[in-house]
């Protein structure tokens, strides 16, 4: 359902709490020990140094704009090649056209947008000068 873009909330049926979260992160971590990791050690080690941090929330806020981002990204793809096989979709980001090339600039051009962003708005709370 997930991977199919559904929208659900799992609730305890006893206790009437929301379960979602803690599905979601169970999920994400029987993927990371089933296979080819999405999270390195590192990137892994740097979002745990955040919990607690002050700028936790903006880090949060941070990951799921660029997080939605390229999924964005990831649908136009889609849907200017489609239907496209996952082996060719493989060939294509083994190999990538200049097409490609352009759309993952385009969206790396994107990302560093949003961190400019962030990084504005902070200076501005913070009334730092740039």
């Amino acid at each position: 359902m997930v991977v199919q873009a559904e929208l659900l909330k799992v609730i305890d049926a006893k206790t009437d709490e929301d379960l979602t979260r803690s599905i979601y992160l169970q999920i994400i971590l029987e993927e990371e020990a089933g296979g080819v990791p999405l999270f390195s050690e590192i990137a892994l080690a740097n979002m745990i140094r955040f919990y607690g941090h002050s700028m936790q929330s903006m880090m949060g806020n941070y990951l799921e704009n660029n997080i939605q981002n390229f999924c964005n990204f990831q649908k136009h793809m889609s849907e200017q090649v489609q239907p496209i096989s996952p082996d060719t979709w493989t060939q294509m980001m083994t190999n990538p056209s200049q097409a490609v090339q352009n759309f993952v600039g385009n969206y790396a051009q994107q990302s560093g947008q949003i961190l400019s962003q962030m990084q504005e708005q902070m200076a501005k709370v913070m009334g730092l000068k740039k």
